[in-house]
């Protein structure tokens, strides 16, 4: 156990499927063993033969089925759904851990009886686990489905109505430019430059989960006229890129919300991030004047559960609050 735990990384849980079946099938080996040792120094007879081959099918018949559970097992619900598989392995160990080698050669009916039972709740409920873990599986992929196809549809909106307007403002240059207005031609040039580069630097750091986010929520940037702005040196690797997402997301939508609901009329939001030898510094300064600092303290524990970070919320002015992360390394 201490070496499962200490030598190798993962869940707890991840850890505790290897542990618990490899407790049982070593009392299972244990009894076979010491038993076909006993007989060793007696009169061997059928009846013993056949124990010692049904005993062996039972070992290989509890390995192969967990061999077989564990492959279908999706590790992405192992810490929400799995917790219960363990009770009737952990009382299986409990209840065989005084079972000596004799318990073979001079078993009763009842004790027959009882084996079996205890065997078949296991495989039953491990069975039952497997199955419901599959359908909460085949039900969140469907969510995410449709999740990704509304994005993709989102999507495809912005780029149909970017291209549209692009090609109204390509016909406008050109039909300026055959009327020999050049000042106007100008302004609408400057117009468009200024606005593809607004979009493609609210977009563009050097974190790629950022980027995905900033994309996703640019719609609803461009629409309240919200200017966004990035200065990422670091691709935050200290954290899974699920992690990344959700605190992302989390920062930018609250963002977002403060500044549709600011009377501040030049909104902008500022994502600064870096990072030293001990900690990933995340900024993020938008327009508010007051925060709930222990409801974002307690979103930040949850998404952040396994990353040591400070949390600082800091007023810039009457207008801007600035939320200042430092992650540990």
């Amino acid at each position: 156990m201490l070496s499962i735990f200490i030598l190798y990384k993962g869940q707890c849980i991840q850890k505790l499927i290897i542990i618990i079946p490899y407790y049982i099938i070593q009392i299972l080996l244990e009894i076979l063993i010491t038993y076909c040792f006993t007989l060793y120094h007696s009169t061997v007879t059928t009846l013993d033969i056949i124990e010692i081959i049904l005993f062996v099918l039972f070992i290989a018949l509890f390995i192969h089925s967990y061999i077989f559970i564990i492959k279908h097992i999706k590790q992405i619900y192992l810490s929400k759904y799995t917790y219960f598989i363990f009770i009737f392995p952990l009382i299986t160990i409990y209840l065989s851990a005084d079972i000596n080698y004799k318990f073979i050669g001079s078993i009763t009916f009842d004790e027959i009886i009882y084996f079996i039972s205890l065997t078949l709740l296991n495989l039953l409920f491990f069975v039952m686990s497997l199955l419901l873990i599959n359908y909460l599986y085949a039900l969140q992929k469907e969510k995410i489905m449709n999740s990704n196809y509304q994005l993709l549809e989102q999507h495809y909106k912005y780029n149909f109505n970017f291209l549209h307007d692009l090609l109204h403002t390509c016909n406008a240059l050109n039909t300026q430019l055959n009327n020999d207005n050049y000042l106007e031609a100008k302004e609408t040039l400057e117009h468009l430059t200024h606005k593809t580069f607004k979009e493609f630097n609210a977009i563009y750091s050097n974190s790629i989960v950022l980027n995905y986010v900033i994309n996703n929520h640019l719609h609803t940037l461009i629409e309240n006229n919200i200017d966004i702005k990035t200065n990422v040196e670091t691709n935050f690797d200290i954290l899974d890129l699920q992690v990344q997402f959700e605190l992302f997301e989390y920062l930018l939508d609250l963002s977002i919300k403060n500044c549709i609901n600011n009377q501040t009329q030049n909104k902008y939001i500022l994502v600064n991030a870096k990072q030293n030898q001990e900690y990933s510094l995340l900024k993020v300064v938008f327009p508010c004047s007051k925060l709930d600092e222990e409801s974002i303290q307690n979103v930040l524990n949850h998404i952040l559960k396994r990353t040591s970070f400070s949390l600082k919320i800091k007023s810039i002015n009457s207008k801007y609050t600035s939320i200042f992360l430092a992650l540990k390394k």
